[in-house]
């Protein structure tokens, strides 16, 4: 029976007194036993593999194999072992990182006597005890750690194998980043978390599915999802439940069914829990997708297509909770009315940008950006207004333009276009040409042997000693200088 259970203890350290200590402890007196010893990381992963303990003292920095590495392997191969970390002061950030790894207390080694050895273990026992609790003490063992086994069974959809007996309601834990098996241990058994009744497996490396006792309180349920949610907010976590399964359901289409659910959760912030027989995507109005538009058509000319995705736009989309994909074209349709060209999005784009995975609203919009920032889509960001004033810009540098010339083909008064490239660029629109000028002739500098006055006339500065003065003002050179220093580069090189 349980209560008989006597927990197996082995010690993992270089230090021999350290070792001894622990040895000379009277562990009957926490219904424990002292099992074996060892004194580097190698060797120890070696002899919990053969004697398989419920309780580790381990150290950090060891020969051979360190103890990080070792509670790596631990975590993978026997996640139910109990790992505590032996550690001095300027160990701590060692110390910090085991706990990471999914180690379930410390200790400092100068601290270490009968009653803090006492205070450890019967916290442990007692931790031990409530999830073997109604268990067979070889079963615990199986269910912790055959998710080889239960792998297989979701893999080739094993109908004679069923990873729990009776019935079972079902969580699963959905992650944005994959993790290693020592971190899901830690994620699904951290402080308080192993306190739950439950079984566990891990269905991929960002997905891992829960079973608990059927009759568990809704409070409690809750309560973990909650813990589980708040764990760690770079991970995102959400939470699928699927209600109450049963060994003799197909619990693989139950499972199945659930997963495609994933999807909803798009809209979940990380600790929101989906559950999955109320929730769906909703039917996008006609009269709603007007009101989108007729918002989209009265969008302040000097604003930014980003701005208008990351404020209104997102708004819009979270009280909707449309279908992604759904999403997705109403964005396209949007792009291409701002950019005013219908060819401005390739047939490739447009099928990679739908094929786009999102974990969140935020993530979609953040990611629709940074398609659109790239390469030759990122001038699109700008009205078609700017857009057809830098198309002229580049077009008629060489000449003699004025404000009034670049201003004429976007059918924007000279004033209200300078307004916007202040806004877009930092500078004037005269700032703008001269810089672009600058750019071109230094160029011309760098790779042509015209003279500069010639390269002064092909830019637009038909005047040599003033485009000098200007070059020189905007780059700290003469032209020639600058004109030498660029040979004097390619020389060393």
């Amino acid at each position: 029976m349980n209560e008989t259970r006597i927990l197996r203890v082995m010690a993992i350290d270089d230090d021999a007194p350290v070792r001894a200590s622990l040895k000379q402890f009277d562990w009957k007196s926490v219904n424990a036993e002292w099992v074996d010893e060892a004194n580097n990381g190698q060797d120890g992963l070696n002899k919990c593999r053969e004697l398989r303990p419920d309780v580790v003292f381990l150290d950090i920095v060891m020969p051979i194999m360190d103890g990080l590495t070792m509670l790596s392997y631990l975590r993978d191969e026997l996640p139910h072992v109990y790992v505590i970390i032996l550690t001095c002061h300027q160990d701590y950030s060692y110390m910090r990182k085991a706990m990471q790894l999914g180690a379930n207390d410390y200790i400092l080694k100068i601290n270490i006597d009968n009653n803090e050895l006492f205070r450890v273990m019967k916290n442990l026992d007692q931790r031990i005890r409530l999830m073997w609790d109604g268990q067979d003490n070889d079963d615990i063992r199986k269910l912790l750690s055959r998710s080889a086994a239960f792998q297989q069974w979701w893999q080739f959809n094993n109908t004679h194998y069923v990873p729990f007996t009776g019935s079972a309601k079902v969580l699963i834990l959905v992650l944005k980043k994959s993790i290693l098996a020592s971190e899901a241990f830690f994620i699904v058994n951290g402080p308080e978390r192993e306190l739950y009744p439950k079984i566990w497996y891990i269905l991929d490396m960002t997905k891992l599915v829960l079973f608990f006792p059927p009759d568990i309180s809704e409070d409690c349920f809750y309560k973990y999802a909650a813990q589980l949610a708040a764990l760690n907010i770079e991970l995102m976590p959400k939470i699928i439940t699927g209600g109450i399964v049963n060994e003799n359901s197909d619990l693989h289409k139950t499972l199945t069914d659930i997963l495609t659910l994933i999807k909803l959760l798009f809209y979940k912030q990380p600790g929101e829990i989906l559950e999955s027989s109320n929730d769906k995507f909703s039917d996008l109005s006609q009269q709603e997708e007007k009101n989108l538009m007729a918002h989209w058509k009265n969008y302040p000319l000097q604003g930014r297509f980003e701005d208008f995705l990351q404020g209104f736009f997102k708004d819009w989309a979270q009280k909707q909770q449309i279908d992604p994909q759904q999403l997705k074209r109403i964005i396209v349709s949007l792009y291409i009315d701002w950019v005013g060209d219908a060819q401005s999005l390739t047939e490739q784009a447009i099928i990679e940008f739908f094929q786009t995975e999102a974990f969140s609203l935020d993530e979609l919009i953040e990611s629709t950006i940074e398609c659109l920032c790239s390469g030759e889509l990122a001038q699109n960001l700008l009205r078609w207004e700017i857009r057809t004033a830098l198309k002229f810009i580049n077009n008629s540098y060489k000449e003699n333009i004025y404000l009034a010339d670049v201003a004429m083909p976007s059918g924007l008064s000279p004033n209200y276009l300078n307004y916007l490239f202040q806004k877009y660029f930092n500078v004037t629109v005269n700032e703008y040409i001269l810089r672009f000028r600058i750019d071109k002739a230094k160029e011309l500098l760098r790779s042509s042997t015209e003279k500069i006055y010639e390269i002064a006339e092909r830019i637009g500065i038909p005047n040599y000693r003033y485009f000098s003065s200007l070059f020189k003002e905007q780059t700290g050179l003469t032209p020639k200088a600058y004109q030498k220093s660029c040979m004097g580069k390619s020389n060393h090189v």
